[in-house]
This record gives structure tokens, C-alpha cells and sequence, in this order.
């Protein structure tokens, strides 16, 4: 990817003859589906209208967000690289219909867990949102929409790591303020986010710590004493997978017996966090 941290700017052509529909956004289809909305009526009519309107990046970006929504993951980030091949940048007005700072998010490809949800954060609000989206093959654009500040929005995760340090290096020197340095996120995985905290006074974070499959499964063996992996506490542990996030793959193990039960139902994860449970 060559990131380059000149600024151009220009007002974004993100609806034209050829993209008429406006992007609906992360935040109210999210609402809708807690809301108990079934999403799939709105989902047929978003594929008939890219059936007829096969260059609408939008309702490929909108379309994502329901199949993901309505856990078909794996479609949904498939209709998100082929909005992405047409389209980097998302515009959503202010919600408040009077922009007061217009804000630049710098985005990564990904599910739900690859950027921070921003349009959740400013609903009712006057700020005026463009997504750019950047990776491997999403260089960034000659130009850009001119704004106030510039977030980078994008969370950590081993996929994202990489990004992460290559655009904390382009936008050192931005003409705009940064909000969210981007090498800074990086630094905020599981078993370093601990070490950072762990110092500050009037904080009991537990310490986290990265396993393989296999160490694990010695644990459970009760080949070695938990006490050799996670220093500052016993069973009961909590455990994830890397990278998981909202719970999925999280137990509390409670002793070493309940191990290899928990890995038969991750028969494909071979690298965990393990830190002491905390009532």
C-alpha cells in the first residue's frame, strides 16, 4: 500500500448520476436489527436496486451491513470488496442537517470489529462524517475531502497491526488535527494493553497472556501449573481466542479439566489469551 501524506482536497463525488442512493450507514440498521426488524425485506429490495443499478457503491455498502447484520459474514464482506473496488469514500451528512465540523475517518476493510462504529458516536450531532477506507490493494486517493480533523478509526487486531504503523507514519506532519494516533492503537492488544495500564495507580488490571493451542492443551493435561502462564493469579481464567471480540469464544475456565472441552468447541483456533477472573 503507498500511503501518501500529502493532502489534496476536494468535495467528494460520493452520489452522482451513476449513485444516486444515499448510504443508510452502520447506525440505524444496527438500530433496526436491536430492535427486532427483520432486515431481509430491506435486503431483498437493497440486491434488486444493485441488480438495476450495478454501479451504486452505497447500496453495496448498505447491503454489507444487513448480510453481516443477518450473519451471513462471509457475503457480506464479499459485497464490501466489490463496493470498495468501485468506491473508497462514504460521505454521511450531519445528522442534525447543519455541519459543524466535517470529519475524516480513515477506515480498514473488515467486519464489524475492524473500525470503530464513528456514525453510532454521532448521531443528532453536526458533524458531517467521510469514510475513507484504505488497505493493501486502497491506496489513498489523489484527492481528499477537504475536513476539520482526521480520526483514524480503525481498531487493533493482527489483520490491522500493519496498517496501523504505515499510516502512523503518513499522517505525522498532517495539516489537520489527528484524533486516535494510529501506531498508538497498536499498541492496544490484549497482552499489551495490560502492561501500559498495569503501573497506573488505583487500576487492578489483570495481566493477559498470549498461549498457543498447544500450551493449552498441556494446561489441561495438567502438565504444568496454570500458575506458570498467568503469574498473577489460579483458575478461574478467562479465555479467548485472538482476535475475538463481543464475548465470541469467551469462557471462564474453572478448572483444568474444563480445557479440553472448551477447545472441542474451537476446533479451529490455535492461539489464545488467558487472564485470572475478576468477580
Amino acid at each position: 500500500m503507498s500511503l501518501d501524506a500529502s493532502m489534496h482536497t476536494a468535495t467528494p463525488s460520493v452520489a452522482n448520476s451513476e449513485d444516486p442512493a444515499p448510504l443508510r450507514g452502520f447506525a440505524p440498521l444496527m438500530r433496526m436489527a436491536l430492535s427486532g426488524v427483520d432486515l431481509t425485506p430491506l435486503g431483498t429490495q437493497l440486491i434488486a436496486r444493485a441488480a438495476s443499478h450495478p454501479h451504486e457503491a452505497n447500496t453495496l455498502m448498505d447491503l454489507s451491513i444487513i448480510l453481516q447484520l443477518l450473519r451471513n459474514r462471509e457475503l457480506g464482506l464479499t459485497i464490501q470488496a466489490q463496493a470498495l473496488e468501485m468506491q473508497q469514500l462514504y460521505r454521511l451528512p450531519a445528522p442534525s442537517g447543519k455541519t459543524g465540523i466535517r470529519l475524516l475517518a480513515i477506515m480498514s476493510l473488515g467486519d464489524f470489529m475492524a473500525n470503530n462504529p464513528l456514525d453510532c458516536l454521532l448521531e443528532e450531532s453536526d458533524v458531517a462524517l467521510d469514510m475513507l477506507y484504505v488497505g493493501a490493494n486502497l491506496p489513498f486517493p489523489d484527492t481528499l475531502p477537504d475536513h476539520d480533523l482526521v480520526i483514524c478509526a480503525i481498531n487493533e487486531s493482527e489483520q490491522n497491526d500493519p496498517l496501523l504503523m504505515q499510516l502512523g507514519a503518513a499522517l505525522k506532519g498532517w495539516p489537520r488535527p489527528v484524533l486516535n494516533a494510529p501506531e498508538q492503537i497498536a499498541k492496544l492488544s490484549r497482552d499489551e494493553a495490560c502492561i501500559l495500564f498495569s503501573s497506573l495507580p488505583g487500576i487492578d488490571m489483570p495481566i493477559s497472556v498470549r498461549i498457543d493451542r498447544q500450551t493449552l492443551e498441556c494446561l489441561g493435561r495438567q502438565e504444568m501449573p496454570i500458575t506458570s502462564i498467568v503469574k498473577d493469579g489460579d483458575f478461574p481464567v478467562i479465555a479467548r481466542p485472538v482476535d475475538s471480540h463481543a464475548g465470541q469464544g469467551l469462557v471462564k475456565l474453572d478448572n483444568a479439566a474444563a480445557i479440553a472441552e472448551y477447545l472441542k468447541m474451537l476446533p479451529d483456533k490455535n492461539e489464545f489469551y488467558l487472564a485470572r477472573f475478576v468477580d
